[in-house]
């Protein structure tokens, strides 16, 4: 839109610094005593020339991500959910699961092609402008040039946390690899959701504990 052009020739042309910046943010409250602190890695955009662009990818692709069966928006969204649902005593137990560091261990290519896939397939049911938007992720994702001190470094692994559209990427990635297992179980799940790498399920109990 003329809103969205305006919006990244604005930021591009009063741009200060071209490159965004990498961080680490610890793990405090994950310590354990003897051991190292744990930390997460950051490349902040804010203020780099990735950063409008990755505005726009993120406005985008968040169409995508809030269709996926297992979105789930928030703990609030979880609440909704649950009080809809009739569970006899017994009859089902609760499942949780988190992806041990998901951002950074999605590949890049494999990512894109699956996104690109996924989008490319289901174009009325997105209405984005797909092809710029999908140029626009990939510029994203390949061309990630970040500092640290001195020093000046290209992303060739994984989508770190703080770019924009991450937390979208991270979902409908991961959302391609439901599609292929969860039809499987689908009818012993009561309720399965997710948000980012934190998934949580509810599995029907087999009415013969023998085969349970």
């Amino acid at each position: 839109s003329d809103n969205e052009k305006k919006f990244i020739r604005y930021h591009l042309k009063h741009n200060l610094s071209p490159f965004c910046r990498f961080y680490l943010t610890l793990k405090v409250h994950q310590r354990t005593p003897g051991a190292p602190v744990k930390s997460r890695p950051i490349v902040s955009t804010t203020g780099s020339l990735l950063h409008p662009i990755g505005v726009y990818v993120d406005d985008k692709l968040k169409v995508v991500a809030q269709k996926q069966p297992s979105y789930l928006k928030s703990s609030f969204d979880l609440k909704q959910k649950l009080s809809q649902l009739d569970i006899p005593p017994f009859t089902a137990s609760m499942f949780t699961a988190d992806a041990v560091a998901m951002h950074t261990n999605i590949p890049q290519g494999g990512a894109f092609k699956k996104t690109a896939k996924l989008i490319r397939a289901n174009p009325e049911e997105h209405d984005i402008p797909i092809e710029a938007t999908l140029k626009a992720l990939k510029m994203i994702m390949t061309k990630n040039i970040f500092t640290f001190g001195d020093l000046t470094f290209l992303q060739r692994k994984g989508t770190a946390m703080g770019t924009p559209p991450a937390p979208q990427i991270a979902t409908i990635c991961y959302a391609t690899e439901e599609a292929i297992f969860l039809p499987r179980f689908r009818s012993q799940l009561l309720c399965h959701c997710r948000h980012l790498d934190d998934t949580f399920g509810l599995r029907i109990h087999h009415p013969d504990p023998a085969e349970d």
